[in-house]
C-alpha cells in the first residue's frame, strides 16, 4: 500500500514540475511567419491563432458584441475586426495601417497585447 501512495505522490509531483516548467517556457514570437490576409496563403493555425488574440482583445477591451468565430477561415468577419484592431491599435501606434492585413506592425501590436501560444504563427519583428 505505502508502494503506491509513494508512486502517486511520486506522479503527482512529476506533473506539477512539468506543467510548471512548460509554463515558465519563453515565448518566441515568429520572424518568419507569413503575413496573413487577403492574398496570403492563411495557414488554419494561423487564422486561428489571430482570431483567438482578436477575440481576447475585444473580450478585454469590453468592446460588447464584436467577435469572430473561431475556425481557422479567414473572411470578410475575420478581416473587418483586424481592420478594427487596426485602426484602434493605430491611433497609439501610426506604424499600423488599418489595411486588413496582419503584417509585422500589427503582429507585433497583437502578440506584445495577449499572452496566447500562437507567437510562432503570427508574424513579428522580433
Amino acid at each position: 500500500m505505502m508502494r503506491t501512495k509513494l508512486g502517486l505522490k511520486t506522479a503527482l509531483a512529476l506533473a506539477t514540475a512539468g506543467a510548471t516548467l512548460a509554463l515558465a517556457a519563453p515565448a518566441q514570437a515568429s520572424t518568419t511567419a507569413d503575413y496573413i490576409g487577403d492574398g496570403y496563403p492563411n495557414s488554419y493555425q494561423s487564422v486561428l491563432c489571430v482570431q483567438q488574440l482578436l477575440n481576447t482583445w475585444a473580450s478585454n477591451g469590453g468592446i460588447q458584441g464584436v467577435s469572430v468565430k473561431e475556425d481557422g477561415l479567414w473572411g470578410p468577419r475575420t478581416k473587418g475586426l483586424v481592420t478594427y484592431f487596426q485602426q484602434v491599435q493605430s491611433q497609439s501606434n501610426p506604424s499600423i495601417v488599418p489595411d486588413g492585413i496582419v503584417g509585422k506592425n500589427t503582429g507585433n501590436s497583437m502578440v506584445y497585447s495577449h499572452t496566447q501560444p500562437c507567437y510562432q504563427f503570427i508574424p513579428t519583428y522580433f
